[in-house]
């Protein structure tokens, strides 16, 4: 399925990233240099990709990951002279991933010196088969759609190269909930591929589909969903809009009234979507009872990741807090102390003390020597780990924060350890920017006068030894 993202020419990421949104290059590379390393923190700062999703692949790749795969046309199969079935196999020969329907690509072919695709919905996933399957339909001044349709005989030849995919719903193909999916044209192919799916699973849920199409020319897959309707659990209701018209609001409420409470997918142009959930909404359905079958669902990305941002705080936190806990009431170790008395231990464990504070410093080298996302990520987790134990770390070289200058290097140590747990990821998009850049001076202008405290620190000890 063509969506209407605009076509898109991929010598490198285009200057617009997120075309619903309409964010460029520099705000997502900006976002990158304030420390962002994964998709989902930068969708959370600034709203790319949290749309239809096409853009997701290019803010990965300017992330540093690589998310095409080469591809080599394996056939096509024409319905009609618009509509047309396209099979992908993978070059490297290794099977397909399984895909849920409403999952969508990016392809590309290479053409005239340069990489331009669209992205399509995913038909078939090609996990039995091995062909991963997509259908176009031939669009009046569509670029990519008409070089395809153009160069049918030839294009097996030519460079290909899909995305990662993006979306796609989860459905339980023995569910006891019917889905209901009403569709605009080529908005079909993502409810082609649960259909589908119904017919491999043998699943026993109930479809409905309200299909609308210009004419009976568009309705390309009639025969194939007569077919699985006649082995599922599946009903069609076939609208050609230029003889009957427009869904009605009476043709909304009287499926409403027949399946109250349920979930309704939709999918279609933007025109569609937009009427049809007025006219849902209008018939008392609610707008959590409302899915876009093209929107990215949500991934458990987001999630985990709260979960471990507040995991490592809470351990961290906890430490910060005994350490206070134990200094403020002279709670006291006694063989601890005995340790601490002697000079030997003072130095090892200050060297060690001084150790853990450089390796801390390895995170913002690699910012800047922009390091592939991949390995800024992985560093970052390492850098907000390896913070929680700085409390612990500190308690075994000194259990008070001491006199004088010693106070003030203590203070600016643990001042900065409780710094670290406010890095922005739970502020609102709205004020993250200013917040993100304010917090980050802070946290390394403390982070460089712990360096100097610490070189005088040591200077100190060692001099009056």
């Amino acid at each position: 399925m063509e969506t209407n993202t605009q076509r898109v020419i991929a010598r490198t990421p285009p200057e617009i990233i997120c075309h619903c949104r309409q964010i460029d290059r520099n705000t997502i590379e900006r976002s990158i240099e304030q420390g962002m390393t994964s998709l989902s923190e930068i969708s959370r700062a600034t709203g790319a990709g949290s749309e239809c999703g096409c853009c997701q692949v290019y803010i990965k790749e300017l992330l540093g990951e690589n998310s095409w795969l080469p591809v080599l046309l394996a056939s096509a199969h024409r319905y009609s002279e618009n509509y047309c079935a396209f099979r992908f196999a993978r070059a490297d020969g290794e099977p397909w991933q399984r895909e849920p329907p409403g999952a969508y690509i990016i392809v590309h072919a290479f053409i005239d010196g340069a990489w331009v695709g669209r992205p399509y919905a995913i038909t078939d996933d090609g996990a039995d088969s091995g062909l991963r399957e997509i259908i176009v339909k031939r669009k009046k001044g569509g670029f990519f759609s008409n070089w395809l349709f153009d160069h049918l005989d030839d294009s097996s030849s030519a460079p290909f190269r899909v995305s990662a995919s993006v979306g796609g719903a989860v459905f339980d193909p023995n569910g006891s909930r019917p889905i209901i999916c009403l569709i605009g044209g080529v908005g079909i192919t993502p409810v082609l591929a649960l259909c589908r799916m119904l017919v491999k699973h043998h699943g026993k849920t109930r479809i409905h589909i309200d299909y609308s199409a210009n004419s009976g020319d568009d309705f390309f897959c009639r025969d194939e969903l007569s077919r699985i309707a006649r082995i599922c659990d599946i009903t069609v209701e076939f609208r050609p809009t230029s003889t009957r018209g427009r869904m009605r609001q009476a043709d909304a409420d009287a499926l409403v009234q027949r399946y109250p409470g349920e979930s309704y997918y939709i999918c279609g142009s933007g025109s569609y979507k937009t009427a049809t959930v007025s006219l849902l909404r209008k018939s008392g359905a609610t707008a959590r009872q409302i899915t876009d079958l093209e929107a990215p669902q949500q991934t458990g990305e987001n999630s985990e990741a709260d979960r471990d941002a507040w995991g490592y705080r809470a351990v961290g936190l906890c430490l910060l807090a005994a350490y206070g806990l134990q200094d403020a009431i002279d709670l006291k170790w006694p063989l601890l102390e005995q340790w601490q008395s002697d000079q030997t231990y003072k130095i090892c464990s200050g060297l060690l003390l001084l150790f853990y504070v450089l390796l801390q410093w390895r995170l913002p080298v690699a910012r800047w020597l922009k390091r592939e996302s991949d390995r800024l990520k992985a560093q970052k987790n390492r850098h907000k780990i390896f913070g929680t134990v700085a409390p612990l770390l500190f308690y075994l070289h000194a259990t008070s924060i001491g006199y004088a200058y010693l106070a003030v290097l203590s203070s600016v140590y643990l001042a900065n350890n409780l710094l670290g747990y406010g890095s922005g990821e739970f502020v609102t998009a709205a004020f993250r920017k200013a917040y993100v850049y304010g917090w980050t001076i802070l946290h390394v202008g403390l982070s460089t006068s712990l360096l100097f405290l610490s070189a005088y620190h040591v200077y100190i000890a060692l001099a009056y030894k």
